[in-house]
């Protein structure tokens, strides 16, 4: 399955944040984030876990 990262670029931009604040409201490394961005992303659930909540969203609502 492929991480909608337009759902999280949106998060970003509607909260005007930069890449490295939404890293820290996560508490995910900056280098995990172009992970997921570039495809890269080896699915660790934990990771996952994070970036849902930050986004208020359910986990597999995170996927395509």
């Amino acid at each position: 399955m492929e991480i909608n990262i337009q759902r999280i670029q949106s998060y970003i931009r509607e909260n005007k944040m930069s890449k490295t604040a939404f890293c820290k409201k996560c508490n995910i490394s900056y280098h995990t984030l172009q992970k997921i961005f570039n495809n890269t992303f080896n699915g660790n659930i934990i990771i996952l876990f994070k970036i849902a909540r930050v986004l208020d969203v359910a986990i597999k609502d995170l996927f395509i």
